[in-house]
């Protein structure tokens, strides 16, 4: 009984769209074949990196692993990515942020009561400031930074502050963990929206090049 087009496939329908729709590379056997296989390659990264995850218990030793295996899954998700544009010429996961959550959540920010105009086109105040401390020892430093890690994360161990405190640099901010400016935190009229810590370690500066540019010492990338 012949396909009168309201039921059924045929065969040439399973394959893909016909010979007259194949331009630029897409709809081949050859792309469907790599994008079959990326999408397998793709289930098995996604599946090890759950094992993975559900067996992990906070431990900071465990953080190169789920490092390594989340880059696996990222690979994968780009290799599937760029295997179904080949195939079909559409994009399933695009990269980075925005959509229409992201732009409600700007107009609700926007929309918030501001009783000054002027505040209303600037309402974020950055408090930047730089502090200056000569390392003389080490090893008393990251003892101490150790402590305060423990201190901020009591359920860890000894082990994982030593993997977590290993230099000058993560002792101070695990010795800073938490609130660095609490009298403003708790002053009426704000509300605390982000905060940033960044150390750095470099050769002394004259004092002249300190007061030229305080923020100098921070490299292009940071900045």
């Amino acid at each position: 009984m012949g396909d009168d087009g309201a039921t059924g496939s045929s065969a040439a329908d399973a394959a893909g769209p016909s010979s007259a729709y194949v331009s630029d590379g897409t709809w081949t056997q050859e792309a469907l074949a790599d994008y079959r296989r990326r999408a397998q390659e793709l289930i098995a990264a996604v599946t090890a990196h759950v094992d993975l995850t559900a067996r992990r218990g906070g431990r900071q030793r465990e953080l190169p692993a789920y490092f390594a295996s989340a880059e696996g899954v990222r690979r994968a998700v780009d290799a599937f990515t760029e295997a179904e544009f080949a195939w079909c010429g559409s994009f399933p996961v695009r990269a980075g942020g925005g959509g229409e959550e992201d732009e409600e959540f700007d107009e609700e920010f926007d929309e918030g009561p501001v009783a000054d105009p002027s505040v209303a086109e600037a309402p974020v105040l950055s408090v930047l400031a730089r502090w200056d401390y000569v390392v003389t020892d080490v090893e008393a430093l990251l003892r101490r930074g150790r402590e305060g890690y423990l201190t901020a994360w009591p359920q860890d161990t000894e082990d994982d502050a030593v993997v977590r405190v290993h230099d000058p640099e993560s002792a101070v901010r695990e010795i800073l963990h938490g609130p660095q400016l609490p009298v403003l935190d708790d002053t009426p009229g704000l509300e605390p929206a982000a905060s940033f810590l960044e150390v750095v370690r470099h050769a002394r500066e004259d004092e002249e090049a300190v007061w030229e540019d305080p923020f100098g010492v921070l490299g292009e990338e940071q900045r």
